[in-house]
C-alpha cells in the first residue's frame, strides 16, 4: 500500500475510496436483507398495558444506517473522484445517522425495561462529533478523519454491545411471556377438569 501510495498517490486515494465504498455497500444491503427478513417473521410478540399503550415490542427498528450506508456505497462507487472532496461531510452524516439510530434502539430498549443512562453516552458523542464535522469542521481540522474514524470505531463497538444486551432482554421477556401462556393454559385445563368432575357427582 506504501509502494502504491508513493507511485500513484491519485488513483491509490480513488481505489481506497471506492474499497470503502464496497464495504459500506456490502454492510448496507446486510442490514437492510436481515431486517426484512426479521420482520417477515410471524413471532413477534407485542406486550400492552392495560390502557393499550405498547410497552415492549420485538419488532426490530428500521435501518437508518443500512440505507445510508448502501447510498454512500454506491456514491463512493460511482463517483470516487468527487466524494473524496467531501468525505468529512459525509462521514459526518453518517456519524449523525448512527447516532440516532443508536437513540431510537435506546429508547425501544426502554420499553423492555429500566436501561442504565450510561447508554446515552456513546450517541450523544457521536452525534455532536458528527455535527460538528457538518457545521464547524475547522474546530477538527488537525484531523478529521482521525477523529471521525475514532468516532466510527466507537459507534460500532458500542452498537454490538448494546444490541448484545437488548437481544439478551428481549429474549428473557420471550421466555417470561411463554412461561405466562403456558400457567394460563395450564390453568384453564384444570378449570375445565374441575367443572367436569362437578358436572360428574351432579349426575
Amino acid at each position: 500500500m506504501g509502494a502504491l501510495l508513493i507511485k500513484y498517490p491519485d488513483d491509490t486515494a480513488v481505489w481506497l475510496t471506492m474499497a470503502i465504498g464496497g464495504l459500506f455497500l456490502l454492510s448496507g444491503i446486510i442490514s437492510c436483507i436481515s431486517y426484512f427478513f426479521v420482520t417477515r417473521r410471524d413471532d413477534t410478540a407485542t406486550v400492552f398495558d392495560s390502557d393499550g399503550r405498547v410497552i415492549a415490542c420485538n419488532r426490530p427498528t428500521f435501518p437508518i444506517v443500512g440505507v445510508g450506508s448502501v447510498a454512500l456505497g454506491l456514491l463512493l462507487v460511482i463517483s470516487p473522484a468527487m466524494v473524496i472532496n467531501f468525505l468529512s461531510y459525509i462521514l459526518g452524516g453518517i456519524l449523525i445517522l448512527g447516532a440516532i439510530n443508536q437513540m431510537l434502539n435506546i429508547i425501544a430498549a426502554g420499553r423492555l425495561g429500566r436501561i442504565t443512562p450510561a447508554l446515552w453516552i456513546s450517541p450523544v458523542l457521536v452525534l455532536i462529533i458528527g455535527m460538528i464535522a457538518i457545521i464547524k469542521p475547522m474546530w477538527i481540522a488537525g484531523a478529521p478523519l482521525v477523529i471521525i474514524g475514532w468516532c466510527l470505531l466507537l459507534y460500532g463497538v458500542t452498537e454490538v454491545v448494546n444490541e448484545l444486551k437488548i437481544n439478551a432482554h428481549r429474549k428473557k421477556i420471550e421466555r417470561y411471556m411463554a412461561k405466562g401462556r403456558k400457567l394460563d393454559i395450564d390453568d384453564a385445563v384444570e378449570i375445565k377438569d374441575n367443572a367436569t368432575e362437578i358436572k360428574d357427582d351432579a349426575q
